[in-house]
């Protein structure tokens, strides 16, 4: 083996830790990650093993989040909440923006929330409120100025 090779072994090694430690098993997640049940994606009314239809912003859920942009940031946040950099993860947090209109009571109009992806506080002990954003959608905008009006919450966008 040559000094080359040898090297080269070494930093492959060293690659292969690091994705091992990052890799985070469904057995040491928080019960609150261990609760969610997996996303699937809708039936479509095809026959079993026909491919399914596409989703509207194409994303594939994964590991029971929405996304695989959304798996890859809570591995990352349950990293982060491991080595004590942050702390108090939650998902999936909903947070009430307008409450129901009753009219003589009859509800008129429902609630609107908004359910943030992620809640945690970090190292000053500040609430920070993450979303995870492939493609934002025409309420986006709204909601999230809505969570720093009645809340006094700015969303931060992943």
């Amino acid at each position: 083996m040559t000094r080359f090779s040898r090297a080269y072994a070494a930093v492959l090694a060293e690659q292969q830790a690091v994705r091992k430690r990052s890799e985070v098993e469904l057995k040491s997640r928080p019960q609150e990650f261990a609760k969610r049940k997996p996303a699937t994606v809708p039936p479509t009314g095809d026959a079993p093993g026909a491919v399914a239809s596409r989703r509207k912003y194409g994303n594939t859920p994964t590991d029971g989040f929405g996304s695989k942009k959304e798996a890859r940031r809570a591995a990352f946040l349950m990293q982060l909440e491991a080595n004590g950099l942050i702390s108090n993860l939650r998902c999936q947090v909903e947070y009430l923006l307008i409450p129901r209109q009753l009219i003589a009571g009859k509800v008129v109009e429902r609630a609107c929330t908004y359910t943030a992806d992620f809640v945690y506080l970090d190292g000053d002990n500040q609430v920070v409120v993450e979303d995870v954003k492939g493609f934002p959608n025409d309420r986006w905008p709204i909601k999230r100025k809505l969570m720093l009006f009645v809340h006094g919450i700015r969303v931060m966008e992943v």
